[in-house]
């Protein structure tokens, strides 16, 4: 019985991880474009980093 349950907790380790990779591969533009803005938004805005300037001086 207990190989059973690890069978199939591995399965469905297995099946998760193709999902997440399916979803990956067919939103794959969108994704890597979201991920660009993102980071855009967080490193290229330099009027955060001047007021955490301000802020310690």
């Amino acid at each position: 019985m207990a190989e059973n349950k690890d069978g199939a907790a591995t399965l469905e380790v297995v099946i998760i991880i193709a999902v997440l990779m399916a979803i990956a591969l067919i939103f794959n533009t969108q994704l890597r474009q979201f991920a660009q803005n993102l980071f855009h938004k967080v490193f290229d805005d330099q009027s955060i980093l001047s007021q955490i300037g301000n802020i310690g001086g």
